[in-house]
């Protein structure tokens, strides 16, 4: 078994640098030594997760269940595979599939584990929001979003995240107060905020959220909205939506002009 560890921080040291082909060779020089040795298979789903090779990853992780279904932690780790896997597929069919695993992973490890919502499982919390999100779980996301939320923790755009699955389920005016929080948060954070929500998206739901909601505010979702054509002019339900908004206003020459527009794109 030391010989097998041995085999395995090398395969660790090549996959840090890096080289996860080589890592993988080292994974199956340790399994010769220690076939029972569960690590090696976890080791080895993160090689082939960094070599996208995502059918090698689960199939090393279900090796690792199979022998011990009652191991919370590797349910734990089985969600963390399967939330990246999820991530970087393209395919929506496979995509939501793995969504389903990793929900499924970290509702195991939570029930195995007992872990409550707290500093140390963070990550679990929030890695099971986004997944619920992604199958476009809204109440799901939110429950598990507000936890992470009360913490406190502020995980890379969570603001806007947890505003999209508001919106999800029609509490427009919360979802507003969470994309305005985005904002606050992205002037606080500067270049380190390193978010991956674009300023049209942002304004497109701040919008919505205004023009959605009983009684609508039309004017705010006219402001938000052109925000949102500031960057990308193309966005056809947004041109028709603030055309809409105008009319309702009774502001009949702006109306024509946005209808005229959303006309022109076909």
């Amino acid at each position: 078994p030391d010989n097998a560890m041995y085999h395995i921080h090398l395969g660790n040291a090549n996959f840090r640098s890096g080289v996860p082909a080589l890592a993988v060779g080292e994974y199956e020089k340790a399994l010769q030594s220690d076939t029972g040795s569960t690590e090696v298979y976890y080791n080895w789903a993160e090689a082939c997760l960094e070599m996208k090779d995502y059918n090698c990853a689960m199939e090393k992780l279900r090796i690792v269940l199979t022998k011990d279904s009652t191991y919370a932690g590797a349910w734990m780790r089985a969600g963390g595979i399967y939330f990246k896997a999820g991530l970087s597929t393209s395919n929506r069919e496979d995509r939501a599939s793995r969504f389903r695993e990793a929900v499924g992973s970290y509702r195991r490890y939570m029930e195995l584990s007992g872990a409550q919502a707290d500093s140390a499982h963070v990550r679990a919390y929030f890695e099971l929001a986004m997944s619920y999100m992604n199958l476009n779980g809204f109440e799901d996301a939110a429950t598990n979003f507000e936890k992470v939320l009360a913490i406190p923790y502020e995980a890379r755009d969570i603001y806007f995240n947890y505003g999209k699955t508001l919106w999800g389920i029609k509490q427009y005016e919360k979802a507003a107060e969470m994309f305005l929080k985005h904002l606050e948060w992205l002037e606080r954070m500067g270049e380190k905020a390193n978010s991956g929500v674009s300023l049209s998206e942002l304004y497109q739901y701040l919008g919505d959220s205004y023009y959605y909601r009983k009684p609508a505010e039309y004017a705010s979702a006219i402001t938000y909205y052109k925000k949102a054509l500031e960057s990308d002019s193309t966005q056809k339900r947004v041109l028709y939506n603030v055309a809409v908004s105008y009319h309702t206003l009774k502001s009949y020459v702006q109306a024509i002009e946005y209808y005229d527009k959303r006309i022109a794109l076909g």
